[in-house]
């Protein structure tokens, strides 16, 4: 599963395509290598669950992510 996140700078909704949109190319990237990842798995969350603080460049950097989960 895909989980792509933004940070609070911005409109909210903006963000949330941005965040699916980081999604999406993690996915391509990853079907590139032949690691297919479902449509329904890939996910954007926007601006909700930073990681860091939104005080500095660094830790904005670190709110524009986009997390793999894996299942086994």
């Amino acid at each position: 599963m895909l989980f792509g996140f933004a940070d609070p700078q911005g409109n909210f909704d903006l963000n949330l395509e941005l965040s699916r949109g980081r999604a999406l190319q993690v996915a391509n990237a990853l079907s590139a290598l032949g690691i297919a990842v479902q449509q329904s798995q890939i996910y954007g969350f926007g601006v909700i669950a930073p990681v860091a603080c939104s005080d500095s460049d660094a830790a904005l950097e670190k709110n524009r992510r986009v997390e793999v989960w894996l299942r086994h």
